[in-house]
């Protein structure tokens, strides 16, 4: 009697009654979230933290390269003189510190983290690399290297000096460095890296071509810095300095 009632009262339909969800879960999710909020934390607020972690973490990486590069040179000078290291640790060195040059520059405008430290920092490390370089190979290569090392020298000195002149007086976007500039430090690399690798006594063929591609490296230093020169010069004249 009962269950036809409950029949009757269904519409003999067959369909189960709908039960209601339980308020219990939910009662117990809204509990824990309210006395444990660090086990439930907002996606608002955790992707702008994660985001911060990546940029600061990004942030340190192209200075960390161009410091790698100058901590590299002392090693590189090192191997150099120490005949009972490999011939080819010297060239691998520099070869790496090469491509750092490249990757830190690379990964500073691609994750836009420039600083004025690395401003400064990497072309101080450049320098300093080449210049090192420079130096080893005159002293063991003699006047062939020498007379471009010269050459390469002074320039640097030069314009870095003007660059810093420029710069005091507001105008260092004017002597920043162009393609000129850019194919000259190319060209080095690749002279430098020849030399290095010729100079051991084990690739001999490749010395002409270092040297030949080291005085195209000297060339291009001149003519690179005559243009930084020639952009300067209006501000460098008597007149614009208040000498009459």
């Amino acid at each position: 009697l009962v269950i036809r009632r409950l029949a009757a009262q269904r519409g003999l339909s067959g369909s189960r009654p709908s039960v209601a969800p339980s308020p219990v879960p939910t009662l117990i999710m809204r509990v824990n979230s309210l006395a444990f909020p660090a086990l439930a934390p907002s996606p608002r607020i955790l992707g702008p933290t994660l985001e911060a972690g990546a940029a600061s973490w990004r942030d340190g990486v192209p200075n960390a390269l161009t410091a790698a590069r100058v901590a590299a040179i002392p090693v590189l000078v090192a191997t150099f003189y120490n005949r009972r290291s490999s011939p080819w640790l010297p060239a691998s060195i520099f070869a790496a510190c090469a491509a750092t040059d490249f990757l830190d520059g690379y990964l500073a405008r691609r994750w836009a983290v420039h600083s004025d430290l690395g401003a400064f920092l990497d072309p101080v490390a450049d320098k300093l690399l080449v210049c090192s370089c420079l130096v080893l190979l005159a002293g063991a290569l003699g006047a062939a290297v020498a007379v471009p090392t010269a050459v390469i020298v002074c320039r640097e000195v030069t314009i870095s000096a003007l660059r810093e002149w420029m710069g005091a007086r507001g105008h260092s976007a004017a002597v920043a460095v162009g393609w000129w500039g850019k194919l000259k430090t190319a060209t080095q690399m690749v002279a430098l890296l020849l030399l290095l690798l010729a100079c051991p006594g084990k690739l001999t063929a490749l010395q002409p071509w270092g040297l030949g591609l080291l005085y195209a490296a000297a060339v291009l230093a001149c003519t690179s810095a005559s243009g930084y020169v020639a952009t300067a010069w209006p501000l460098m004249a008597p007149k614009s300095l208040g000498i009459s």
